[in-house]
């Protein structure tokens, strides 16, 4: 195709637009001509009637031109604005708005209603008159119904162009009193049979849709499918046929839902929705028995019945929604009114919101529904729901292609993986569906960090909090029954250590400093619960004591504040929980050279590591200093215990670590562990006249008085030239 073809294609569509434009220009003016003469005669108290198109009243106008294509229309061609019909330029204050709506105040509102009211009110005690007096036989009373019906539709119609409610409200009347008549036919007087009965109840309700949709009012097809949904319980018998309401009631569901892909009346679906979910669950609740293997033909009568109303209730909407959106010229929506006015604020964004709340909560009504009605094995409800997630993949992805806005793609991908999720965690045993929902939680993060979308990475996020929230249940519950036996590797061992796995990714690979921490310390803590589970003694420790040193490797790698935090307290707590080991005073084995000693001695090489090395707090440099130095005494009590002559050694193992401790403080300047290291000096002292005068022989008695003594001396002696200060050495600041 050549350029002058471009060119010429281009001119084309301007002056087309140009047109456009122009046309546009004369109705606006049209308008404003008719809204002056309006207030003209508002002004001289005149009464006027509405202006036909020739009588339009002379007002000083100038014409208006269509503008040539590629020149600049001139300043006087344009139709300059209106004034305002009021001169008065004085500011007004606004009036404050009622709670309730405008058109609720008018007399002619309440009147119509009332008197509508009223003649059905006289219809049927004209009915209950006439059988207590027995003035008319019962079919002049149907026929008088009938009569009445057709006079108040027909004056509907009559005044419809002058008076558009009231007449709305004569036509509703009229279709309500069909209902009546049709009603009492038969099941008041039996004059009909019910196959008479239930064809003229679907008569009126095409009767209503018919006037709807010629007169185009969604309220009367309001009344139509209210009528037609009550249909089976006015015309009720007793004797129930579950394939022959699920058949009516499908049909007249799809009827309405054509309705409204055509018109657009969301009320008309809003109420579609409702009355069609209480007929089914009164069917299913009332017409099947408990027992899930009788009625089968009435059960699946009912279960395809599911199926078309989920169907339905999920593509028609979201077929209208996304046709809105792509061509919103063709398939706007009405306006949402109530009595000619606008509907309030809160309940237009629910009612804009119904094609979101139709996908999420009729999946979900369904499948439970469903599952009441068969006895399947919870693999067969995981195919269903994989089947389902399929469906709406696929609609998302179609949805998607069709460049359909976000949040209907969000709507039904998210959806899908949610029903996705329940099938995996059907379809297989508790611990398999754990990795694979772990995996398919990871996986959703792995592509909500590359692709920057925060509704994924919202939906995995609470993937991984109830996997969390399982495996700490699991913790819980199955934590005597691990202790009770000798099984390690086990499947739940297995299933756990994979969604720990997959949360401590998640906090390694974050770049969301709250992600990380969240799921950090839920790693850290759901690793430690499994081990508490599955361990016993001293490997218990053992692995726990790697977990806590594991907190402070990271943190020399990515230092954080929390996490430091968090770990400070694991330490802490470790070393509180070993102290009930340290009170044991049977050790097994040589002292020092045992199992026990040789794991509670890894536990306090690794704090004291952590505590000298790594915590760069001062405060708890000295708390969890001063609960390492406790354990340590402790610990060498326990194992000298079981030694002869144990008070001596006792006394000679703390004197000789405290001796150390105190050439460490002055050689450092380390002033806490100087006053640890005279506390236990101190206690030293205590129990030499305390215990170890009444308890040793005398020669331990003689030798450790007079190594002490000698000891406290020579320190006294060395001490200034042990001790180095800031003047000294500036290799290691003091701890104050």
């Amino acid at each position: 195709m050549s350029d002058s073809d471009d060119v010429k294609k281009l001119q084309e569509t301007v002056e087309r637009l140009g047109k456009k434009v122009a046309g546009l220009e004369k109705t606006l003016y049209d308008v404003t001509v008719y809204l002056q003469h309006q207030a003209k005669q508002e002004s001289t108290g005149s009464s006027t009637k509405p202006l036909s198109k020739g009588d339009v009243p002379v007002i000083e106008q100038k014409h208006v031109e269509t503008p040539l294509v590629g020149h600049k229309p001139d300043s006087e061609s344009i139709q300059p604005t209106p004034q305002p019909l009021d001169s008065d330029s004085r500011p007004r204050t606004e009036k404050k708005s009622s709670a309730i709506p405008d058109y609720m105040k008018s007399s002619e509102f309440w009147l119509n209603k009332i008197g509508i009211g009223l003649i059905l009110f006289s219809v049927v005690f004209a009915f209950k008159y006439s059988i207590d007096k027995g003035w008319i036989t019962p079919p002049i009373r149907v026929v008088f119904g009938i009569l009445v019906g057709l006079a108040l539709c027909g004056f509907g119609f009559y005044t419809y162009k002058k008076r558009r409610h009231f007449a709305l409200v004569l036509l509703g009347g009229g279709i309500a009193s069909f209902y009546i008549s049709d009603f009492a036919a038969f099941q008041m007087f039996q004059l009909i049979t019910h196959p008479v009965a239930f064809g003229g109840m679907v008569c009126i309700t095409i009767l209503a849709y018919a006037i709807s949709l010629r007169q185009d009012e969604p309220i009367l097809s309001i009344i139509g499918v209210l009528g037609g949904l009550g249909t089976p319980f006015l015309l009720y018998t007793g004797q129930g046929n579950i394939p022959g309401l699920m058949l009516y009631t499908c049909l007249l569901i799809a009827a309405s839902c054509a309705v409204y892909f055509f018109k657009g009346w969301r009320l008309l679906l809003i109420i579609t929705v409702i009355g069609g979910w209480i007929v089914i669950f009164v069917a299913q609740i009332n017409g099947l028995p408990v027992t899930k293997t009788e009625a089968i033909p009435d059960r699946w009568a009912l279960q395809y019945g599911l199926i078309s109303v989920w169907l339905l209730y999920w593509l028609v909407p979201l077929l209208r929604e996304a046709l809105a959106q792509i061509k919103p010229d063709t398939w706007a929506y009405p306006p949402l009114l109530m009595g000619g006015k606008p509907i309030a604020p809160e309940f237009k964004k629910a009612v804009d919101r119904y094609v979101h709340t139709l996908c999420l909560s009729t999946p979900v009504i369904v499948l439970g529904m469903s599952v009441t009605l068969w006895d399947y094995s919870d693999q067969t409800w995981g195919w269903v729901c994989l089947f389902a997630s399929l469906l709406y993949g696929v609609v998302a992805l179609l949805l998607y292609i069709n460049k359909v806005k976000s949040d209907l793609v969000y709507t039904n991908g998210l959806i899908g993986l949610m029903l996705f999720t329940v099938s995996l965690s059907l379809v297989f045993d508790g611990p398999t569906s754990m990795i694979t929902i772990g995996t398919e939680a990871f996986i959703l993060f792995l592509i909500a960090r590359r692709v920057n979308d925060k509704v994924i990475a919202a939906y995995s996020h609470v993937l991984f909090l109830i996997l969390a929230g399982v495996v700490l249940a699991r913790i819980l519950l199955l934590y005597m029954i691990r202790h009770s036996s000798n099984s390690f590797f086990n499947k739940e061992l297995i299933a756990d250590s994979f969604v720990t796995g997959f949360i401590f990714a998640v906090g390694l690979m974050s770049t969301n400093i709250k992600i990380i921490r969240i799921y950090l310390i839920a790693g850290f803590l759901l690793i430690s619960g499994i081990l508490c589970r599955e361990l016993s003694g001293n490997t218990h420790l053992f692995t726990l004591t790697l977990t806590g040193a594991s907190i402070f490797v990271y943190l020399k790698y990515r230092y954080d504040a929390v996490i430091e935090k968090f770990g400070e307290l694991y330490l802490a707590t470790m070393l509180l929980w070993s102290y009930q080991r340290l009170v044991v005073l049977d050790p097994d084995g040589t002292a020092f050279f045992n199992a026990q000693a040789l794991t509670d001695f890894a536990l306090f090489a690794i704090a004291a590591s952590i505590v000298v090395f790594i915590i760069e707090n001062l405060q708890w440099k000295k708390i969890l200093g001063a609960m390492l130095h406790v354990g340590i005494l402790l610990f060498l009590y326990r194992e000298l215990l079981n030694m002869p002559n144990y008070q001596g050694f006792i006394t000679s193992a703390w004197g000789i670590y405290a001796i150390a401790l105190m050439i460490i403080g002055l050689r450092k300047n380390y002033v806490i562990i100087r006053i640890l290291a005279l506390l236990t000096l101190f206690l030293v002292v205590a129990k030499l006249f305390l215990i170890d005068l009444s308890r040793i022989d005398a020669i331990w008695r003689v030798l450790l008085f007079l190594a002490f003594g000698g000891i406290f001396l020579l320190l006294s002696y060395y001490f200034r030239k042990l001790w180095k200060n800031d003047e000294d050495t500036d290799e290691t600041q003091p701890i104050e």
